[in-house]
């Protein structure tokens, strides 16, 4: 179910924005990889995977935005992707030895963007249809 118009405008620009972070910082992660990896005090291969997955879900978001405009079930799946990386992260962050302070604060920054764009996405789909 396409939104209407008239509610599309914040929706649309949270859903295009995290795809965009998402893009950016996702191949961010796997450029960087070996650097992140040691800087954050874990392996290498995981900052590489979890880059290549938060890449292809900006990439997803963006050709379906492209092709089909904003849905609430983009808008949504997009929320829920949101609320599952701050949860994953806040589990990581209060773990005194998953990563190091460093990427406690790397980590933390990531996390405060991801929960304003999803913010930003639960208020779009809580405004009632014209």
């Amino acid at each position: 179910m396409m939104v209407d118009a008239a509610d599309t405008g914040l929706l649309h620009r949270a859903v295009a924005a995290n795809a965009v972070f998402s893009m950016t910082s996702g191949a961010t992660l796997a450029v960087l990889a070996r650097l992140l990896g040691a800087f954050a005090g874990v392996a290498v291969w995981l900052v590489l995977v979890v880059g290549l997955g938060v890449f292809t879900f900006g990439a997803s978001l963006a050709v379906r935005l492209r092709r089909s405009g904003i849905s609430r079930r983009l808008a949504q799946l997009a929320l829920v992707a949101d609320v599952g990386w701050v949860a994953a992260a806040v589990a990581v962050v209060v773990s005194p030895t998953a990563i190091s302070s460093g990427g406690r604060w790397l980590l933390g920054v990531i996390t405060l963007v991801v929960c304003g764009l999803g913010i930003a996405e639960w208020v779009g789909l809580r405004r009632p249809a014209s």
